[in-house]
């Protein structure tokens, strides 16, 4: 599977298109990803936005045109000290567009399905935390209104 992205299962190595609906190999094994990533080029990469996607080329992504960014990525860390502890870093997570580390994972999903994944998407029970206004907000990005109003911001105990 030589520049193909798919799976590969983890007890009998049978190998699975990234296109099945399949979550673990009918001898029971779990998948894992079957692909390897290209180097990027460290000497280009300060011309590169500032966003997880200026290391693209280690991103399991098969069509470029599909990824879907809100330039999530790159918050900074700040050094703090408590007590004894002086060379301590804080992640600025918050900064991200939706304030969770969530972002990025969120990109790379609707990024690998085209957006299909965010297009199709509907609250479930038990979707909880940030997640549903992480999809509305790439819903937005990609010029659709929120399904039924869905993903405006989650449950009313995630807005406090």
């Amino acid at each position: 599977m030589e520049d193909e992205i798919g799976f590969l299962c983890n007890f009998c190595n049978k190998e699975y298109t990234i296109e099945t609906r399949d979550f673990r190999c009918p001898c029971g094994g779990p998948f894992k990803l079957n692909w390897t990533p290209k180097p990027f080029p460290i000497s280009h990469l300060s011309e590169r936005r500032r966003s997880i996607w200026r290391y693209r080329e280690s991103i399991p992504i098969m069509v470029d045109d599909n990824i879907i960014s809100l330039d999530e990525g790159f918050t900074p860390l700040i050094p703090f000290s408590y007590g004894d502890f002086k060379n301590i870093l804080l992640k600025l997570d918050y900064l991200c567009p939706s304030g969770s580390y969530k972002d990025r994972g969120a990109s790379v999903l609707i990024s690998s399905g085209g957006g299909d994944c965010v297009r199709q998407s509907r609250r479930r029970k038990g979707d909880f935390g940030n997640r549903p206004s992480d999809r509305g907000m790439f819903r937005n990005r990609l010029g659709e209104r929120n399904h039924r109003g869905v993903e405006r911001a989650g449950t009313e105990g995630n807005l406090r």
